[in-house]
């Protein structure tokens, strides 16, 4: 007998449920989990099918995509790149468009600031600039925390002194975020990518271009836009203020 037709608001409502389920699931089992990845997703797609068999093709990828940021998040073995590897090929296998690695790629280059492997982030995180408005400012946060580590903190206000060309770079990375304004919170869905820890970074990146360049507006712009779209009014009416002190 065919299943009944449900509406997209169930379906979103079932949904919703089913990733609480299997996220309190992971945070119990994440060991089980590392120690055999193609059976955990068996038993995602097992649970998919039986529960929402008619979810159309986005949903279901995108709940893909959610599960497998909340692995990468909990796994103990997050900083082993062979897992990683596995862990994403099986995600890609068990998507029903299969659309490439770009949104893994992301997932690891931001697990990879968590973990303070800030080189590597970079060029993890770099052909990506253009999918999302969180990610120049990650890269551009890599740069700066590499640049302390060369010596002294830089004096955000001031030039940049001697060889120290990751301050630079920290520099040049919210100039291209100006230059390819990427989309903001076109990531939101994922977990990683809402991570607090990666607000945060984004957020010391705003605060801290407005003193590189204080006549940016652009910079502005698109630090109001996310704080608009995150409700972070306490942050936007800060931006707002140095909005208003850029005109004066």
């Amino acid at each position: 007998m065919d299943q009944e037709w449900q509406p997209d608001a169930i379906v979103r409502i079932k949904l919703d449920q089913i990733k609480r389920d299997f996220f309190d699931y992971i945070e119990k089992n994440i060991d089980k989990i590392d120690a055999n990845i193609p059976v955990f997703f068996g038993h995602v797609i097992a649970t998919l099918e039986k529960t929402l068999p008619d979810i159309n093709d986005d949903l279901h990828d995108k709940f893909i995509d959610t599960i497998t940021a909340r692995v990468l998040d909990l796994s103990k073995r997050s900083a082993e790149v062979p897992f990683v590897e596995k862990l994403f090929d099986h995600a890609i296998r068990n998507k029903r468009k299969r659309k490439g690695r770009t949104i893994y790629d992301i997932m690891l280059g931001l697990k990879m600031i968590n973990s303070g492997k800030y080189s590597e982030a970079i060029e993890q995180l770099k052909p990506h600039r253009n999918v999302d408005a969180i990610i120049c400012p990650a890269i551009s946060y890599c740069f700066f925390v590499l640049s302390t580590q060369q010596g002294s903190v830089p004096d955000p206000a001031g030039p940049v002194r001697g060889p120290n060309k990751m301050a630079l770079s920290a520099r040049e990375q919210m100039i291209e975020l100006i230059r390819l304004n990427p989309p903001v919170n076109r990531l939101k869905d994922l977990d990683v990518v809402d991570d607090p820890r990666i607000n945060k970074v984004f957020w010391f990146m705003i605060k801290q271009v407005i003193e590189w360049f204080p006549s940016e507006r652009e910079l502005i712009r698109i630090g109001l836009e996310k704080a608009s779209r995150d409700s972070k009014s306490d942050i936007r009416g800060e931006l707002q203020y140095s909005d208003r002190a850029v005109l004066k």
